[in-house]
């Protein structure tokens, strides 16, 4: 499972809010390669952390041996967090 740091408390800034529109790239570790596992454009009205959670629920199955999250370029998640 994935754990998003994407959630925050309110007026807390986390990321610039264009990162939302980014699609979602899930590697593997960094230390088995970083190699790509699977990419989901963003949805329509960009990600949310609840939209994150749910992929992140999608494709467990996918990184059951380790994995970290992107949107675009900004790290989000792992699985190791």
């Amino acid at each position: 499972m994935i754990y998003f740091i994407t959630d925050r408390r309110p007026n807390e800034p986390l990321h610039p809010p264009s990162i939302f529109r980014e699609p979602l790239y899930i590697t593997r570790l960094q230390c088995d390669g970083g190699a790509l596992i699977a990419t989901e454009q963003a949805p329509e009205g960009g990600w949310t952390h609840q939209r994150l959670l749910d992929a992140g629920e999608r494709l467990s199955h996918l990184t059951r041996d380790g994995a970290d999250a992107y949107l675009g370029t900004t790290w989000v998640g792992s699985t190791e967090v």
